[in-house]
């Protein structure tokens, strides 16, 4: 039975809607079931769990509000999770990531991470890798700003003491990454093949 939301009337007898009115707590009662813990058990009244239906777009927001739904991920293609900031502000897909090892996911705060390993090849000490944080595929880009890159030589040969060939930080932009190969405890001007890990933390 449909839910009677103008039940009973003014002039009803109860012969006439007490069906109606059963109806609506019926309904009423199955409402209050879906997530939650129903009436007269040791969880009623809290939520057991909450399902966020996709939406295909965002929902909007007021001031001093903020909103979280579920959209299909522009990058993965399934039900992530978003945030949405106030006054219709910026929508970020906070669950959505690339989880390998070269990889990347979003904060609800809108900052992203990217992460990934480069191979320097023997050669000059200057190397830059253009275009590696623009967006690729499921891959987003940093669209205003990288804040911080950290990066993890690997050295190759694997260092005895103090030797083999490794990589410091040079420069970055919103795109590209710089190194410079260093031989350490090796000739001068000899710079060879090694890789490198990094972490980029942006907007």
């Amino acid at each position: 039975m449909a839910y009677q939301q103008n039940i009973p009337q003014p002039t009803d007898l109860l012969s006439q809607s007490q069906q109606d009115i059963l109806g609506n707590f019926q309904g009423i009662y199955t409402l209050v079931n879906v997530n939650h813990g129903n009436f007269d058990t040791a969880n009623q009244g809290k939520h057991l769990f909450v399902s966020l239906p996709e939406q295909a777009m965002a929902p909007g927001t007021l001031a001093d509000e903020a909103a979280i739904y579920s959209a299909v991920g522009v990058g993965s293609g399934v039900t992530e999770l978003v945030f949405q900031r106030e006054n219709n502000g910026p929508t970020y897909a906070f669950t959505e990531s690339g989880n390998n090892a070269l990889g990347w996911t979003r904060l609800p705060s809108g900052l992203m991470m990217r992460w990934g390993v480069q191979t320097v090849a023997a050669g000059p000490p200057l190397h830059t890798f253009a275009n590696l944080f623009v967006a690729a595929g499921s891959w987003p880009g940093f669209a205003t700003a990288v804040y911080t890159v950290q990066i993890t030589s690997i050295p190759s040969p694997a260092p005895a003491v103090d030797s083999g060939n490794m990589v410091l930080l040079s420069s970055f932009t919103v795109t590209d990454l710089s190194v410079l190969s260093v031989v350490r405890g090796g000739a001068a001007n000899t710079f060879g093949a090694c890789s490198f890990n990094y972490l980029a933390i942006g907007i």
